[in-house]
């Protein structure tokens, strides 16, 4: 590779929690299998090529179970949802990397290369029986080996990558999303997250061998090593999140009732689904502005309500103020709901209290407690 900066910045935030999330995918991705030796009578693999050619696209759809009403073909978990969700992503640029991990014999036999040397004992044992659960594990462990874990999450790949491709999926260029000149051998695929305005795309690692061999009896009469293979890369998809900021200035207030409490309803949908729903409260003790802040909580794009559904025992909306309003959540910003109250000259005292509960786990046993405050603001991040 000629850019080293872009090498050392390849595909680092595939976190452990997210491969395992999203392994199910890796697993519908392993086609190209090769094996512990020639059973179908193919000949020898011609082991000294170097014009190998790995081509990737992007199959739309995820792993998972279809949300009521997306207009997926099946709702039951582990088959394929589709649909018009991965828009974005196809005018996105992606970015795959090949990690050679291994070479390969005449006969199918892998040996593994620096820094994969650990990978032997698993490398040995594979054969046309090995399932993609096994191929799942061995490509995850692979990733770990070329992307060590840090403090941070992952750092830089230890190894240089043997090829990459660049490409947005909805251009026609087959040749952006080719990797040529490649040796025979095993292959690591790590493709970096993609992040848009909406979501972010996760890509889970996985092995390709060069050649494949895609022979399936009795179907498939074919039994020749393949030095050209296309593969397909299947996105999981995450929300991003931002912040919801309720802000309550009480413009007057009577001592003589006592505390001052406010109430808010906060509700969020997204695609017909309601993501998101919870009821904040703000004290005061006199006039004033205070504030509540919803963290990391809320879709981007979602269609968010805020209503004030108590506006104490004594207070009323300030003239010009809307009871319920409907900010825009976007990514990395704080969106704003702003109400204003005073006081209304009737003599009723009023007051709430927050029940927080919390839950944990002992020595295989659930644990839970119940913490009162006074209003939503003593809970970090809101409710």
């Amino acid at each position: 590779m000629q850019n080293s900066d872009r090498r050392e910045n390849v595909v680092r935030v595939i976190s452990k929690k997210k491969r395992g999330l999203a392994l199910a995918a890796a697993f519908v991705l392993l086609v190209l299998t090769a094996r512990a030796d020639v059973t179908y009578g193919a000949g020898g693999i011609e082991t000294d090529r170097k014009d190998c050619k790995v081509t990737f696209d992007l199959s739309t759809g995820y792993m998972g179970t279809a949300d009521p009403g997306d207009g997926g073909p099946d709702t039951e978990e582990g088959t394929w949802v589709t649909g018009d969700r991965f828009a974005d992503l196809n005018n996105s640029l992606i970015q795959v990397e090949l990690y050679r991990v291994a070479s390969v014999d005449v006969s199918g036999r892998y040996t593994a290369l620096a820094p994969y040397e650990e990978l032997s004992k698993s490398l040995a044992s594979l054969n046309d029986t090995t399932t993609a659960q096994e191929w799942g594990t061995l490509a995850a462990k692979a990733y770990v080996l070329t992307v060590p874990e840090t403090g941070e999450g992952g750092g830089a790949p230890v190894v240089s990558p043997a090829g990459s491709a660049s490409f947005r999926p909805a251009d026609g260029d087959a040749v952006a999303k080719t990797i040529s000149g490649l040796q025979t051998g095993l292959y690591l695929a790590a493709a970096e997250d993609v992040v848009t305005e909406e979501y972010i795309y996760h890509f889970t690692p996985y092995l390709i061998s060069l050649p494949g061999n895609s022979y399936a009896p009795p179907e498939d009469e074919d039994d020749t090593w393949e030095y050209d293979v296309t593969v397909g890369l299947k996105p999981g998809q995450e929300d991003r999140m931002g912040d919801l900021e309720i802000v309550k200035t009480l413009r007057s207030y009577n001592e003589t009732l006592g505390g001052a409490s406010f109430l808010f309803e906060i509700r969020a949908e997204k695609n017909g689904l309601l993501v998101y729903r919870d009821v904040c409260s703000l004290a005061f003790d006199g006039p004033g502005t205070r504030s509540v802040k919803i963290e990391g909580k809320i879709p981007v794009k979602a269609d968010v309500t805020v209503t004030e559904v108590y506006s104490g025992s004594s207070y009323q909306v300030t003239e010009g103020t809307a009871e319920e309003q409907h900010p825009v959540i976007e990514a990395e910003k704080t969106a704003v709901a702003e109400f204003s109250n005073e006081y209304d000259d009737r003599l009723n005292g009023g007051t709430s209290i927050v029940n927080a509960f919390f839950t944990w786990t002992e020595e295989d046993e659930a644990l839970w407690d119940c913490r009162q405050y006074k209003d939503s603001t003593e809970r970090a991040g809101g409710n």
